[in-house]
């Protein structure tokens, strides 16, 4: 994915090139979710958390007060 990034309103909300890096990849993670016991078998589970629409970036918050 491309991140098209519009100067002047990033400089008038004091918000940097690194806080965009920052909550984008902070939220574009895979982690575990832990494991499941059933009938004696472990299953580990995962969150899937990429991206995989351009909509998906629209209501990150990059940066709060």
């Amino acid at each position: 994915m491309k991140v098209d990034i519009d100067l002047p309103k990033m400089e008038s909300l004091q918000v940097t090139f690194r806080d965009i890096e920052n909550a984008i990849s902070a939220e574009n993670i895979t982690m575990s979710g832990g494991e499941l016991l059933n009938d004696n078998f472990r299953r580990a589970i995962r969150v899937k958390g990429e991206f995989e629409e351009v909509s998906e970036l629209e209501g990150l918050i990059v940066k709060s007060q």
